[in-house]
Order: C-alpha cells, then sequence, then structure tokens
C-alpha cells in the first residue's frame, strides 16, 4: 500500500492521505472495503486459521474502525499480517497533525490488534 505523505509549513506539520482516501465517504461503507481488500490480500491457504473482524464506532466527534485479528500464534508472520492490516487501514484515511501546537484531524480512527491463539504444548 502506498500513502502519501507530505509536509508542508514548518517542522512538526504533516499531512497523510491514503492511497484509497475519498473525502465524504461513510465509515460503514469504508468497513466494507476494508473487509474486502483483507480477503483479497492476506486470506489464503497460508492463513486459513485467521480470522478477521471490522468493527466500526461513532462517537461525539469522531468514528472509528477496529479490526481484530485472531486465531493467529505469536511470532514474526503474525506481526506482517498485521502490518499489512494497518497499511489496509491507513490507505483509506485522510490525517493531519501538527505536534507543536497539539492538533490532530483525521478521517477516522483506525487501529489493528491481535488475539492471538494459544499455543500448542508438546
Amino acid at each position: 500500500m502506498n500513502n502519501a505523505t507530505q509536509s508542508k509549513g514548518f517542522e512538526g506539520y504533516k499531512t497523510t492521505t491514503g492511497s484509497k482516501f475519498v473525502a465524504g465517504r461513510d465509515i460503514t461503507q469504508i468497513a466494507k472495503l476494508i473487509r474486502a481488500d483483507i480477503k483479497a490480500t492476506v486470506v489464503s491457504e497460508i492463513f486459513a486459521n485467521a480470522k478477521f473482524s471490522v468493527k466500526t464506532s461513532r462517537y461525539s466527534m469522531g468514528q472509528s474502525i477496529t479490526v481484530t485479528i485472531s486465531g493467529l500464534c505469536r511470532g514474526p508472520i503474525a506481526n506482517c499480517v498485521r502490518e499489512l492490516v494497518q497499511e489496509i487501514v491507513d490507505s483509506y484515511n485522510d490525517r493531519e497533525t501538527n505536534w507543536q501546537s497539539d492538533y490532530c484531524r483525521q478521517e477516522f480512527s483506525g487501529s489493528v490488534s491481535m488475539d492471538y491463539a494459544k499455543e500448542v504444548q508438546a
């Protein structure tokens, strides 16, 4: 995934616009697109035991998308899958930050969490 990042004005100001971001798109539509991207990109024979949950939430002054990955054991493969899914989520977001004035604006708060499988002990 390719997210365009640009800095303008002064140090500490950064805008990040995901490659699939469209202004005004509803959060539930974004979640559907994320589910489809995960299915097309991540789900395969290798990750047959993995399950992906994409949930939305709306609240005062914001909205969020949370993706939970379950069924994978801890390790480098699970880390790679988590990073890939985070890139998918970020590709639909638009974010503007300025750490000098403690300012942050984003289309939605997006997070990916892992619910690791219990490892089988021999």
